[in-house]
């Protein structure tokens, strides 16, 4: 997984520093009372307000193009090391998150990871997700509206798929508004296919099925995915 390509404006915009920081850093301190579940809580929630107050303070001053690409390379590794923490060890996801490449390791199996993108997450890419497992596929389904959707489209959807659906133009140019000179507007790009689907139908409408089932057809045919079931009959 390659570093982010973050500007300093949004920097200032993510990382802000919340009201009353030193509160904050106290309230967030190891106490000789607590539990150890309430006590590594605490310790991350101290780590985190150090990080951001931190990034906040760099960023503010202005940083050239290897100096945020520096401080992007920081923040990942931190974040690698903060959820390698988080699970116990001897679980599936202690032994994923120790991995350099988490959303691309071994332990998921090799199917095509296919992820379906509408406006909410709510109708036609669980939909779609649903039609394509059918045909052996390893499927996500998000919204590209990040003001309302149910599971937003994220860096970590996108560098988890291998294919990118979206069921209409308008959601992969918001997705592309939102990623904007990341990085990840280059892999939306790379592994984005476009249908043409309204927004008409109810969740798993036999219609709505028939015309992914459709769109499938010819995004097999055209980019010559591979897919390990029988296609399903409409």
């Amino acid at each position: 997984m390659r570093p982010r390509r973050l500007q300093a404006s949004k920097y200032r915009t993510l990382l802000k520093p919340t009201e009353n920081t030193t509160a904050a850093r106290g309230n967030s301190q190891l106490g000789q009372n607590d539990n150890p579940r309430l006590a590594e809580t605490k310790m991350k929630q101290h780590i985190n307000t150090e990080i951001n107050d931190l990034l906040y303070q760099l960023t503010i001053t202005g940083l050239n193009a290897e100096q945020n690409q520096l401080i992007c390379e920081i923040q990942t590794k931190l974040v690698q090391e903060l959820r390698r923490k988080t699970f116990a060890p001897g679980t599936m996801n202690g032994s994923i998150f120790q991995t350099n490449a988490p959303y691309n390791n071994p332990y998921q199996g090799s199917k095509h990871r296919m992820l379906w993108v509408c406006s909410a997450g709510l109708l036609r890419s669980p939909t779609g997700a649903f039609v394509a497992s059918q045909r052996g596929y390893n499927t996500r389904a998000c919204g590209s509206n990040q003001a309302y959707a149910l599971i937003n489209l994220s860096g970590n959807l996108i560098d988890w798929a291998d294919t990118i659906v979206f069921v209409n133009k308008e959601n992969m140019d918001q997705a592309l508004e939102t990623f904007e000179g990341t990085g990840y507007d280059d892999d939306i790009g790379a592994k984005a296919v476009i249908l043409d689907i309204p927004d008409r139908y109810e969740a798993f409408d036999p219609y709505l099925q028939k015309l992914l089932n459709e769109g499938l057809d010819k995004l097999e045919e055209i980019k010559g995915l591979p897919n390990s079931r029988p296609k399903i009959q409409s």
